[in-house]
C-alpha cells in the first residue's frame, strides 16, 4: 500500500508526502524494497550511505571462515553476525590496580 500512495503522491508532484510512504516501504518490509520493489533506491539512495557496513560485514566473514577455530564456533559466529542471537561474550578485562 505504502508504495502505491508513493507513486500516487509523485503523479500530483508532492515529493516530501511521495518520499514519506517511500521510506515507509522500507521501514515495513526491507527485504522486499531492497530486492524486488524498489531495488534502484536501494543501490542508488541508501547502499552508498552504508557501503562502511558490507564492507565490515564481508570482512568479519572472511575473518571467521579462515580462522583456526572448529566448524561449530564458526558457524555460531557467522549466526551471530546474520541475525544477533548467541553473540560472543564480552571480553573480560581487569581493572588496573590502584597505587
Amino acid at each position: 500500500g505504502e508504495l502505491y500512495m508513493a507513486i500516487v503522491y509523485k503523479l500530483q508532484n508532492n515529493n516530501r508526502v511521495c518520499a514519506r510512504h517511500l521510506m515507509q516501504v522500507f521501514c515495513d518490509a526491507p527485504f522486499l524494497a531492497r530486492t524486488y520493489l524498489v531495488p534502484e533506491f536501494w543501490e542508488h539512495l541508501f547502499l552508498p550511505q552504508l557501503l562502511h557496513l558490507r564492507i565490515w560485514y564481508t570482512e568479519e566473514v572472511e575473518t571467521i571462515s579462515n580462522s583456526n577455530e572448529s566448524d561449530g564456533e564458526k558457524e555460531k559466529k557467522n549466526e551471530w553476525l546474520k541475525v544477533g542471537t548467541n553473540e560472543p561474550p564480552l571480553p573480560v578485562v581487569s581493572l588496573p590496580s590502584r597505587p
